[in-house]
């Protein structure tokens, strides 16, 4: 992991009360699984080490508004044009608007209560950030949970006419830490870390923070099975969006069952269009071995592990894929489910060496291979990448070290010329 014990925070540095800025795209409040469960942990640490946080973020009406701020010690600005979050119709579309309200409604904080520093949760929220960093000259960190862009290879944009366009995306997503001078960038693995520093971003500024869990929920010793359901089953959760769903998986599956019928799959989550699809030819091929469960509350996911034997990511390549430490496979080993990933580069640099964490080629035949292998051996609670995850990459610990790299960022000063860039 080699980023992984370099130093967050820069020798000498000092902490004073800040008045930190925080900006999501997605719903605060309660988290919904991904980067989304972040930004609460991240709130906590700042406001436990007694910083003031107005958090930027949709908010569907003042009861919501007001339960946040009580539980959480915040200022909410509320953004409430139109719905958004994972479950939102036209999310890609509302993504693209959404930084050109974040620039205005931190601007509008700022004309009121200067702020210190800026933290952005996610490129979309980066580039609003961004924009408004270069014209206050507050420092922006931003927080790379993804690489966003590297995703859109799937779908519509997988076909001749439009494959410039993820490109162009991946350029621009790439290139963000330079062109807004980012005075600090957390990333979720080493290889974006790499990626981002070869365009041209300063190394010395880049941390490594891979992903975290919340450690009183997942823990595999105090949650049980899902009632009605018998332990045992192989599972994957998410979003299911275009790349979770893939031939791949549906392959896999079929391999696995064809040598070992008594099989069951559970697959947890909700998503759209391929989805859909996926669906159908799953019951169609494997009858009742494959459990779709629809939209589970995420607090409700550790139960689901608990009776998994097996879990699996079986991601399709792309350069978002290959840039991430998958946050389901750091959840996975967090409750101790032995897992299988396709090879993903990122991800793979995480877990190198770790007995429990299997990597398989991108091809179905290869991953049901290893499901079968795992399914026939026995594995320890206690094996490594259980043991340092809950040790480095639960929320509690990570926050407070990011939340010293906001407190790093915050004395760096912007070398813009803001009269000029207008």
């Amino acid at each position: 992991m080699g980023r992984h014990e370099q130093p967050f925070v820069e020798k000498g540095t000092t902490r004073r009360s800040l008045h930190v800025g925080v900006v999501t795209h997605e719903p605060f409040w309660p988290a919904t699984g991904g980067g989304s469960s972040q930004a609460p942990f991240l709130v906590r640490a700042l406001r436990a080490r007694g910083h003031r946080v107005s958090l930027i973020c949709p908010c569907a009406d003042a009861e919501e508004r007001a339960s946040i701020e009580s539980r959480f010690g915040v200022d909410l600005v509320p953004f409430d044009r139109y719905r958004m979050g994972r479950r939102a119709r036209l999310r890609s579309v509302k993504y693209l608007g959404y930084p050109f309200f974040v620039k205005r409604l931190l601007a509008g904080v700022q004309a009121h209560d200067p702020m210190d520093v800026v933290l952005a949760q996610h490129s979309i929220s980066g580039v609003g950030a961004g924009w408004f960093g270069r014209r206050s000259g507050v420092p922006v960190v931003l927080n790379y949970l993804d690489f966003l862009s590297g995703y859109l290879q799937h779908g519509l944009l997988a076909r001749r006419p439009f494959r410039l366009f993820p490109k162009l995306l991946q350029a621009f997503e790439a290139g963000m830490p330079t062109r807004f001078n980012a005075a600090a960038v957390l990333t979720i693995s080493d290889t974006l870390a790499d990626y981002l520093a070869a365009r041209g971003y300063l190394a010395s500024r880049i941390h490594p923070i891979y992903y975290g869990f919340d450690a009183e929920r997942f823990d595999p010793d105090q949650v049980d099975p899902p009632a009605g359901m018998e332990p045992g089953y192989v599972m994957t959760h998410g979003s299911l969006d275009d790349f979770h769903v893939s031939g791949l998986l549906l392959d896999a599956m079929s391999y696995v069952v064809a040598r070992r019928p008594e099989t069951r799959f559970v697959i947890v989550g909700q998503g759209r269009g391929r989805y859909m699809r996926f669906r159908r030819r799953c019951e169609a091929r494997l009858g009742s071995r494959v459990i779709f469960t629809g939209w589970v509350p995420y607090e409700e996911i550790p139960s689901y592990l608990k009776g998994a034997a097996v879990g699996m990511v079986p991601y399709p390549p792309s350069p978002g894929a290959h840039h991430t430490v998958v946050c389901k496979l750091i959840e996975y080993a967090a409750m101790g489910v032995p897992s299988v990933c396709t090879e993903l580069e990122g991800t793979r640099r995480y877990f190198s060496g770790d007995p429990g964490i299997v990597f398989a080629p991108f091809e179905g035949a290869a991953l049901g291979q290893e499901i079968l292998k795992l399914l026939e051996t026995p594995f320890s609670l206690e094996r490594p990448a259980n043991l340092r995850v809950r040790a480095a990459q639960n929320w509690g610990a990570l926050a407070a070290r990011v939340a010293e790299i906001v407190e790093s960022a915050a004395a760096v000063a912007p070398d813009f010329d803001f009269d000029n860039d207008r």
